[in-house]
């Protein structure tokens, strides 16, 4: 079995960007990958919408991905270190640019909506990327309709930046930013 590549850690969650291998084998044997993270869970959440977004986006992404860039291009997984399951997921939807903005998009398992899962995961994603020289803000987009990934936004600091009919934008800057999480690990991917 290979080693779980962690990005970071939390004393409750793991942060684990899927390699290459895994996000490959997702959409047909998500069943392998959880037993390669050592999670408990074998019946990881891929609804259609995310294979075609792992197919069609962050495949061909990570593929053509420069090294450094990897971690920016691929799924990630968040891991409760106490059920050892797989709680949630979340996307880097673009590479650090020239003004060191990033923006992700989040969601949580079914079966853990309204345990504030969510709250923690951006809470210990936005801890690694205080760390990360390249990144400086952080962006996410919610449909006004999302209550409750609204809340998962202002809790951890994001503040409203703009908005359309349908959709509110967020950002975060890092450098402004105050924590109640603190960092118990951090390993950078290879």
């Amino acid at each position: 079995m290979k080693s779980i590549q962690i990005a970071f850690e939390t004393e409750e969650l793991r942060l684990v960007p899927l390699t290459l291998d895994q996000l490959e084998n997702f959409n047909e044997n998500p069943e392998k990958i959880a037993l390669e993270l050592e999670v408990r869970d074998h019946k990881l959440f891929n609804p259609e919408p995310l294979q075609r977004l792992n197919t069609h986006v962050l495949l061909p992404r990570l593929r053509n991905a420069l090294p450094n860039d990897e971690i920016y291009c691929t799924r990630w997984l968040a891991i409760s270190k106490v059920m050892n399951k797989v709680v949630a997921d979340f996307i880097i939807k673009k590479l650090p640019d020239s003004n060191g903005e990033i923006e992700i998009g989040h969601g949580v398992y079914p079966k853990y909506e309204g345990k504030g899962w969510m709250t923690k995961v951006v809470a210990a994603f936005m801890l690694w990327a205080q760390q990360q020289p390249r990144i400086k803000t952080v962006m996410a987009e919610t449909a006004k309709k999302n209550l409750s990934s609204i809340r998962v936004l202002q809790k951890n600091d994001f503040k409203l930046s703009r908005e359309t009919d349908k959709f509110y934008y967020w950002r975060c800057c890092l450098n402004t930013r105050e924590t109640t999480y603190t960092k118990t690990n951090i390993s950078h991917f290879p």
